[in-house]
């Protein structure tokens, strides 16, 4: 479970020391853990225990949907669903893949960083910013790709992979300068299909020092959507009724109920690893 809560965040504990009892459970959320959960309780979920100290001084927390996780060396705290982290920093609840950090996060792993939408705490821009696509947008072929950044002589690159990381596509994007940032959209458009629902876009500078080392690298999760359902044309979306499965809902959209793996795939981010339906909840579905 330790890889589920190495999670480096600049968050002050200073929330005021109330309490709220989870319903039809006798335990109760506290400070920073409450703060999480009170920000976005449908992610969260209701509390399964109380919050206990581990044997090196962090404190955790079972949920219905994850794990709550306060660290006592840096004094941070962030929710985790087992594929991906609720963090609450300097911009408030942030969500990304367990995989990454945001660049204003403590990175000693060198973990690929999330696109945030923020800029650094400084307020100055990050030197590649990526608007289009969002994390986890469903995505067509060839993706279009769009933002605001610049590398050594104006020059960077973009790349596509799948959830194997096999590299898709790659394309060298010009734009800006030497300490100019300029806007930059760019299509991607792989030579094979992707293997997998589930792949990432990389946008990063190369060092020119030779060395492959690839400089303020963005990552930004995506889902193909022509991986699911081909041809594909955009998804409708559908807000959870009670009684609602994966399954009726395959029956429903598709007529065929062994359909469900493509409404979870295309949901992965809303609906974590073990997929539960919440009535009222709104998902993405594949046309």
């Amino acid at each position: 479970m330790r890889h589920l809560i190495i999670l480096a965040i600049a968050l002050t504990m200073s929330v005021a020391p109330t309490e709220s009892f989870a319903q039809g459970q006798g335990c109760r959320f506290v400070l920073g853990f409450k703060a999480i959960h009170d920000l976005d309780p449908a992610d969260v979920g209701d509390c399964l225990d109380d919050q206990a100290s581990a044997a090196n001084g962090d404190a955790l927390q079972h949920t219905t949907k994850g794990l709550l996780a306060w660290r006592k060396a840096d004094n941070v705290a962030a929710f985790t669903n087992g594929y991906q982290s609720w963090v609450n920093g300097p911009f408030g609840l942030q969500r990304r893949l367990n995989s990454q950090r945001f660049e204003w996060e403590a990175n000693p792993d060198g973990l690929p960083v999330a696109a945030s939408g923020m800029p650094a705490p400084s307020g100055a821009m990050r030197a590649i910013t990526v608007r289009q696509p969002q994390p986890y947008d469903l995505v067509d072929l060839p993706v279009a790709v769009s933002g605001i950044g610049t590398g050594f002589e104006g020059t960077f690159a973009a790349r596509l992979r799948d959830a194997t990381g096999k590299e898709l596509v790659r394309r060298t994007i010009h734009a800006g300068g030497t300490g100019i940032l300029g806007n930059y959209a760019v299509t991607l458009a792989p030579t094979v299909a992707p293997a997998t629902a589930q792949g990432t876009l990389e946008v990063f500078e190369p060092s020119q020092k030779g060395d492959g080392a690839e400089l303020n690298k963005v990552v930004v999760p995506v889902t193909f959507g022509p991986a699911l359902l081909s041809p594909y044309h955009g998804f409708s979306q559908y807000a959870v009724a009670p009684g609602d499965t994966l399954t009726s809902l395959a029956q429903q959209w598709y007529g065929d109920p062994n359909d469900s793996g493509r409404i979870a795939e295309a949901n992965r981010d809303r609906l974590g690893a073990a997929p539960a339906l919440i009535p009222g909840q709104v998902l993405r579905i594949p046309q």
